[in-house]
């Protein structure tokens, strides 16, 4: 039985002024002014979300906020590379280091893969939301360190 098939019903209870509809799987109370046919409708909106596991999808605002942060947070990171790439001809400049700019270029991205391959593995072993966001903040304090950098050795 699919969850379009599954039967509703519907009460209301007007002495405390709520609405409840309730199918096999869950329930949905709603109060004053929400009345009955809301209820119901809600219920069926929150059916068809669902997959025949009961995962619940992600739907409307809610789905565009999350894929819209992750793709934001993406991109900066992203940009990060071509900034950094693009500058560090002006850095090592800057703190006399031209001549390692080699050394400086293979690190560099020797650590950048590494720390992906890592938290593709923690994160499917702690969650994915738990590892972004502390990549995220590592990501920042280490900018802030780079960004405090006065040597070329500090950086």
């Amino acid at each position: 039985m699919t969850s379009t098939e599954k039967s509703i019903q519907a009460t209301e209870v007007p002495d405390q002024g709520i609405s409840i509809a309730r199918n096999d799987d869950s329930t949905t109370l709603c109060s004053d002014p929400c009345d009955t046919q809301q209820a119901v409708s809600y219920l069926e909106a929150s059916s068809d979300a669902q997959d025949g596991n009961g995962v619940v999808y992600l739907t409307g605002v809610r789905l565009w906020l999350i894929n819209t942060s992750i793709a934001l947070t993406i991109f900066l990171t992203n940009l990060e590379v071509s900034v950094v790439t693009t500058s560090l001809v002006a850095i090592t400049t800057d703190f006399g280091g031209f001549d390692s700019i080699g050394w400086i270029v293979s690190s560099y991205l020797l650590g950048y893969v590494a720390v992906l391959v890592i938290f593709a593995k923690l994160s499917d072993i702690f969650g994915r939301k738990l590892m972004f966001s502390t990549s995220i903040a590592i990501f920042m304090c280490f900018s802030a360190g780079c960004g405090a950098a006065q040597s070329l050795t500090q950086l």
